[in-house]
């Protein structure tokens, strides 16, 4: 599997140890459930016929699948803006076939994490 994080401005603000911590938990996400995200991810974007993103919040286990844009309304989800923009250029970069973006969020911390996950392929963390 493959895992490249794309760091926000949120991400930026935190120190460096901050930042590898939340990294290595929601590697551990990802090891785990990234396979079903895919899945799931796949037989959204074949219902709806636009790319969608999985957002997890790990406090909750709440996972929902949902297009970023829908029938030109930008934004749906109502993301910050640089958030919004992160995720957009994740979902545009990502081969629609073979990765899915993932945002994962940790409520405790603060920290929503944005991720292009590819199954089937070594974990990289670039």
């Amino acid at each position: 599997m493959k895992i490249l994080p794309h760091l926000t401005d949120n991400d930026l603000q935190r120190d460096q140890d901050g930042i590898v911590r939340i990294q290595r938990a929601d590697s551990l996400v990802m090891s785990e459930y990234g396979d079903a995200f895919h899945e799931r991810a796949q037989a959204a974007r074949a219902q709806y016929g636009v790319s969608v993103l999985v957002v997890c919040n790990v406090e909750s286990d709440e996972v929902i699948t949902a297009p970023l844009d829908w029938e030109g309304a930008s934004n749906v989800m109502r993301l910050d803006a640089s958030i919004y923009l992160t995720a957009k250029t994740a979902l545009e970069r990502a081969d629609r076939d073979n990765e899915t973006v993932v945002l994962i969020y940790r409520q405790n911390e603060d920290a929503l994490s944005i991720y292009t996950f590819s199954p089937g392929v070594e974990i990289e963390n670039d």
